[in-house]
């Protein structure tokens, strides 16, 4: 007698509902053009609230596992996801999708960025430096608790004063207790809450973090240089196109004067310029035979 085969369904209920919330995510990727991957290591909610509030009706936030994330990318498989996937991988991450502009969506995120304080442990990515003068704080246990920070701290016409710049927490390396709790007596903040975007990816053209927050004025104001010193350059080398065809004839009507000048040649344009210059020669050469008589 033979048995019958039963195929047994090995794949259980949390794997089945980990494949849905594969495949639904990948179905949102897909009808977007834009997906954004950022890190909320660090977010607090009430900020990233907002944000969310603001980015309604522009993209959809997305907070999931990292594996559904990882594998949601690799499913659509676009041009590019691959370093998505490197970038999740490294973070706590969540994606932004949207059919908007990234430098859009960075905008709206700029708009959220807030200052903090100093936290021990904390490490800045530059050094941290208390500038010297008036602390605005009273004479008291205060001036204790900046030394202890090693600030050059004392008392000056009943203030506490700091008599010279001093880096108080050094780019990369954690900031010490004190250092933190000095700052927080100064009312210094030096760091940012802000939401941390790794890269951008649109239709396939990968934005990293610094391309997303270049600031506007500095953009306006290397491409009106550029501009400039292209215009430049293409008069320099007599490039014809509309943008230079004034220019270059002008160019070349006063070099072509300047030759004729120095030649003598007397045209409508030159014979003005010949008269003046025999003039002047002559000018000369009389003060000169006057002056030796």
């Amino acid at each position: 007698m033979v048995k019958k085969q039963v195929k047994i369904d090995r794949v259980g209920p949390a794997k089945k509902a980990k494949f849905a919330a594969v495949d639904r995510l990948a179905k949102e990727i897909e009808k977007n053009k834009t997906v954004m991957v950022v890190d909320l290591t660090g977010m607090p909610s009430h900020n990233l609230s907002q944000i969310r509030r603001d980015l309604r009706g522009k993209a959809k936030f997305k907070i999931t596992k990292k594996t559904i994330i990882e594998k949601s990318l690799e499913k659509v498989g676009r041009k590019g996801f691959d370093k998505l996937v490197e970038l999740v991988s490294k973070a706590q991450p969540a994606i932004i999708i949207s059919n908007e502009d990234p430098f859009k969506l960075s905008r709206v995120i700029l708009k959220h960025v807030r200052p903090a304080h100093a936290k021990a442990g904390k490490i800045p990515e530059t050094d941290i430096v208390v500038l010297k003068g008036d602390t605005g704080l009273p004479p008291g246990p205060a001036i204790g608790e900046l030394q202890k920070a090693n600030l050059p701290a004392r008392i000056e016409k009943g203030k506490i004063i700091i008599s010279k710049d001093t880096v108080i927490a050094k780019a990369g390396e954690p900031i010490a207790k004190e250092a933190a709790e000095a700052l927080l007596k100064l009312g210094m903040e030096p760091f940012e809450v802000k939401l941390n975007v790794l890269a951008a990816l649109e239709d396939g053209l990968l934005y990293p973090q610094d391309a997303l927050f270049l600031d506007e004025a500095t953009v306006v104001s290397n491409i009106t240089t550029a501009g400039g010193e292209t215009m430049n350059l293409a008069v320099f080398i007599s490039w014809p196109a509309k943008e230079t065809i004034e220019l270059l004839l002008g160019k070349a009507n006063r070099q072509a004067t300047a030759i004729a000048k120095e030649a003598g040649i007397e045209t409508p344009d030159t014979v003005g310029l010949t008269l003046a210059n025999a003039h002047a020669k002559a000018s000369a050469l009389a003060e000169k035979v006057g002056g030796t008589k």
